[in-house]
């Protein structure tokens, strides 16, 4: 009985193959069963398809500069931006208008594409309170806004060398040597020649930090390292981080190159609560640079001259409210904020001697609390108070042990350029 069962289930097979065969056959065209086509096989050779990229949309930054009378708004819409743009980032809560102000002929960075598209935008942008804020805008999502998130910088040791032929300071900017570090490296050696004096045949190298921020130098640091090869002379300086906020200039056997100042401005105990450079605001999202260093210290401290000077400034200075200003040696200015009151007797015009008291510790202008913020120019350009305006420490042995092996260290730096016909290495 099984055996026949199988074999019904068999005979079923070719019927329904058959009945597929017709479906198929009458889908495909007419039923000629009994004739089969002819067929032929055919052989070409095809060329290579030729293959097309999507085209790539290239990133780069410029620089523009700022017109005279132009502001925040006239000089994005010059770039493109609309008004109602310009206004929507405006009331942005993140957004601070205090820090838009724009100068004539300032220079502004653009990021822009090879399709003519802005992207981003950022610039410095001057602080009442001694402070460079560093603001940046961003087109998300066609939206512009400021940046919303902490972003990061890069600190990277940067390497120039000049050979003068008419002027140092000539050659220098040329090689886009900042010119902090300029006005610094001339105090640096400021007893031994004069920058100026150098001559066809003299050479520069120096070593110094630079603060990237998307790519762009925004900022020079410390000098690492300087030498400068004087009428057969190699004149050398490292500088050494003390740990506390503070640094110096030291020769290659760990003395110190520079006089300094012969006091502090406080004489007590006081804290650095903030020194000199780049610093991240975490409310604003941005990057400011603090132009000077602040001593935390109680209201009514006294403040004392650093050295001797010419008082040419004293009175209320915007953000840095009660300020005093000395006028030093050499084209160097030292000033005093956010003074409780002023020494009385303290005047423009009038001499003052190193260890006077200039004034007193407040909180004046725009401060948060009770603090000194000083600060020193040279020939008008801010530099760290901590590397020439503050009395020389003397190395300990342990600080000498790793001042030596930072000398090693950039020792090395500095001899892979020696000799070779280049202004500029950027070192990782």
């Amino acid at each position: 009985m099984n055996s026949a069962k199988r074999t019904k289930r068999w005979m079923l097979i070719p019927m329904v193959v058959a009945l597929l065969g017709s479906v198929t056959a009458f889908a495909v065209g007419d039923a000629q069963e009994a004739q089969r086509p002819d067929m032929t096989r055919v052989i070409e050779r095809l060329s290579k398809p030729v293959l097309q990229h999507a085209p790539i949309k290239e990133v780069y930054w410029r620089e523009e500069q700022v017109n005279e009378g132009e502001n925040f708004t006239t000089f994005l819409n010059r770039l493109g931006v609309s008004n109602k743009e310009v206004q929507n980032l405006l009331a942005q809560k993140s957004f601070s208008p205090e820090l838009v102000r724009l100068r004539a002929h300032q220079m502004v960075s653009i990021q822009g594409d090879n399709d003519g598209g802005l992207n981003a935008i950022q610039f410095f942008s001057d602080d009442e309170d001694g402070e460079k804020t560093l603001l940046a805008l961003e087109k998300v999502d066609n939206q512009w806004q400021a940046s919303a998130t902490e972003v990061d910088t890069v600190t990277m040791p940067t390497l120039r060398a000049v050979n003068v032929v008419t002027s140092a300071r000539g050659a220098l900017a040329q090689a886009k040597v900042p010119v902090e570090i300029r006005e610094a490296i001339s105090e640096m050696f400021g007893d031994k020649f004069v920058l100026d004096d150098l001559k066809e045949g003299d050479t520069v190298r120096v070593l110094y930090e630079s603060h990237y921020f998307r790519g762009q130098e925004i900022s020079a640091g410390n000098i690492l390292a300087v030498e400068v090869g004087k009428d057969g002379r190699l004149f050398q300086a490292y500088y050494f981080d003390h740990g506390d906020n503070t640094g110096a200039y030291y020769d290659h056997r760990g003395k110190s190159i520079t006089k300094g100042f012969e006091n502090k401005p406080i004489q007590t105990a006081a804290r650095v609560s903030s020194a000199f450079g780049m610093r991240f605001h975490p409310i604003l999202k941005t990057y400011r640079m603090h132009t000077g260093m602040d001593y935390a210290v109680p209201t009514g401290t006294p403040i004392v001259a650093p050295s001797d000077g010419v008082v040419s400034f004293v009175g209320t200075k915007g953000g840095y409210g009660q300020t005093v200003m000395l006028s030093h040696r050499k084209g160097m200015e030292t000033l005093y904020a956010h003074m409780s009151k002023f020494e009385p007797g303290i005047s423009n015009g009038k001499s003052v001697k190193a260890g006077q008291v200039i004034g007193y510790v407040g909180t004046t202008g725009r401060s948060t609390g009770p603090h000194l913020h000083y600060e020193v120019r040279i020939n008008g350009q801010m530099v760290d108070p901590s590397t020439v305006a503050l009395p020389v420490r003397t190395l300990s042995n342990s600080e000498l042990a790793a001042f030596k092996g930072r000398v090693n260290s950039a020792e090395e730096k500095i001899a892979t350029i020696r000799g070779l016909p280049v202004m500029v290495a950027q070192l990782h």
